[in-house]
């Protein structure tokens, strides 16, 4: 993977023509603030994760630290005038810098970006396996599938807290810790919550078509079934 630091630059109010005239020549020399992203030659590759609609998860290892981490990488959409769409990559990268700290959602780190192409990619903490994975295809017990709701609960407490709704939390998209904790990752079909009187969604999502959510969490009782 190839890449090069880019330059952001960060948006001010107008001032009124009154602060102008009233500006000093220290103020009128004042650089405006920049931010700048990771170099994506800073990864070394070392497998790949997985696969989505919209991209690729790499496990990379740090060449600085030795870290071990998560890249995803987008797929090359372009923009009118052929350059890189990157509106996906830093609407997810300000979905979980939102949801930053939580134990149950993905942790992100950075955003790299490739100067050769203009792509972007984010850099996450590897967590592990996703839940489909995990479990093999072998059916939780009531007391997993409790635990495991529990820990999910409280992520989604947390993203809606920030004002966002995930829309596409399934077992492919919650990875696994090593001490068995769950954390809700991909963020591509997120929305801004809408409160109050605001009109409903135009679309809903409800996971996989034709997959009921006991199968999703491989519980072998349906929710209102005791028997």
């Amino acid at each position: 993977m190839a890449a090069v630091a880019v330059m952001g630059t960060t948006t001010r109010k107008r001032s009124s023509p009154d602060a102008a005239s009233s500006s000093t020549a220290g103020d009128q020399k004042k650089k405006r603030a920049r931010v700048t992203f990771g170099n994506i030659y800073d990864y070394e590759k070392l497998e790949v994760l997985g696969k989505g609609t919209y991209g690729v998860v790499l496990k990379v290892r740090d060449w600085s630290t030795g870290e071990t981490v998560a890249v995803k990488c987008f797929r090359g959409d372009k923009d009118k005038d052929n350059n890189p769409d990157l509106r996906a990559v830093f609407r997810e990268a300000g979905c979980l810098a939102a949801c930053r700290g939580h134990p149950n959602v993905v942790e992100i780190r950075d955003v790299a970006v490739d100067a050769a192409t203009g792509a972007a990619f984010l850099i996450m903490e590897f967590v592990g396996p996703s839940l489909q994975q995990a479990r093999g295809g072998r059916l939780f017990s009531e007391r997993e599938a409790r635990a495991c709701m529990r820990q999910l609960l409280g992520g989604a407490v947390r993203i809606h807290a920030a004002g966002l709704v995930h829309r596409d939390v399934k077992p492919d998209n919650v990875l696994v810790g090593p001490s068995g904790e769950l954390k809700i990752c991909d963020f591509e079909m997120a929305t801004p919550a809408k409160g109050g009187r605001a009109k409903p969604y135009a679309d809903w999502w409800a996971s996989t078509p034709g997959t009921g959510k006991e199968k999703n969490f491989g519980i072998k009782k349906t929710i209102g079934d005791h028997r």
